[in-house]
């Protein structure tokens, strides 16, 4: 079925871009605080869901309707790939780097930390460490703390493209995902076998960028009027105080964002913002860092008023001189290992199919 050219949700007149932005931008409030060590603070929260908590869960909604519309357009795993790569690494080595070279000038004796974090980074493992005495004294020794979610993202990635190509695509496929993650979710959470909290926030992360695909796969079909969130705050409703509430409560943060990003007649200066959320997300952490470290005690809201600032400009400058010009290279990359690996593929059907005498 070809998809209508007079909905919005086809096309890339949005505002999705400062969205995004503005979800990294609640995360780093409360980050400001976290950085301290402040436990006395308590981020408010309906039912347990925190304003940070669901800009998480908005990121991944966001980003699995996005993955859902580039497989469509793509339908090639290479392009598809590299992509993806080009997106994450080059701002994640330049993060890991700059790690190291501060290490160098700055960090202490080794007694907290290990060399082995930059690899645990760039791996997507443990990212809640730091290097070798870097932060040591700090209440939180932490170097990028945001890190977590990415190998969440990367299996959501795996996942995405295994599935499409698999031939688990459309409607019917994106409404069976979104229900084995969303109904897993629920199910990690009433289990009594206590499941590690990393198979929780994989179910969890995972279901929310399920949602993304299925309102992708869904978009000629489903509008974002008030009855539509009406339905989900009676669905919230029914949930209230269960591990059901997570998942109804996306569906309202999921019409909010694709009502405001689809918005009519909103400015258009907004729709041209560079897509700095990444680089928002993964480098505030590290400025509070060094905002504490200049003035051990300060306030939450005055690291938030002296790193916001500067995480800002700094995301620019990741946006400008390191993730766009990669990106811009997507097509010469993806040809490129297209041109040497299609052979090698066609190669090895070639000679699967001689052996079984096909």
């Amino acid at each position: 079925m070809n998809a209508r050219t007079d909905n919005p949700l086809n096309g890339r007149d949005n505002y999705l871009t400062p969205i995004r932005l503005t979800l990294a931008a609640v995360v780093a409030v409360w980050h400001a605080f976290a950085v301290t060590g402040a436990e006395r603070f308590h981020e408010p929260a309906i039912a347990g869901l925190s304003p940070s908590y669901m800009a998480v869960n908005g990121f991944f909604i966001l980003s699995g309707f996005l993955i859902a519309s580039s497989l469509e357009r793509r339908r090639a795993l290479i392009p598809f790939g590299v992509s993806r790569l080009l997106r994450l690494y080059p701002a994640l080595i330049a993060l890991v780097v700059t790690g190291a070279i501060l290490t160098l000038f700055i960090g202490g004796d080794g007694a907290t930390g290990s060399w082995l974090y930059p690899l645990k980074s760039l791996v997507f493992m443990d990212s809640s460490g730091s290097y070798p005495g870097l932060f040591s004294d700090h209440p939180r020794i932490a170097w990028s703390i945001p890190l977590w979610t990415l190998r969440y993202e990367v299996i959501a990635y795996l996942i995405a493209p295994a599935l499409f190509f698999l031939g688990l695509r459309g409607i019917r496929g994106a409404a069976l995902i979104f229900a084995f993650f969303t109904v897993g979710f629920i199910v990690v959470q009433l289990c009594n076998c206590s499941p590690h909290a990393a198979i929780v926030q994989m179910f969890r992360l995972v279901a929310a960028f399920s949602l993304g695909g299925l309102i992708f796969a869904l978009r000629d079909h489903i509008g974002f009027s008030f009855t539509r969130l009406a339905g989900a705050l009676v669905l919230c409703a029914l949930a209230w105080n269960t591990p059901a509430f997570e998942a109804a409560a996306n569906l309202v943060l999921a019409w909010l964002l694709f009502r405001l990003g689809y918005a009519q007649g909103g400015p258009q200066a907004l729709k041209k913002i560079p897509d700095w959320s990444y680089g928002l997300y993964i480098w505030h952490w590290p400025v509070f860092q060094l905002v504490w470290m200049a003035q051990p005690g300060i306030a939450p809201l005055a690291i938030l008023a002296l790193g916001m600032p500067v995480s800002l400009v700094i995301s620019a400058l990741s946006w400008r001189y390191i993730e766009r010009p990669a990106l811009n290279h997507k097509k010469t990359v993806s040809d490129w290992l297209t041109a040497r690996v299609s052979p090698v593929f066609n190669g090895a059907r070639a000679l699967i199919f001689a052996r079984s005498g096909v």
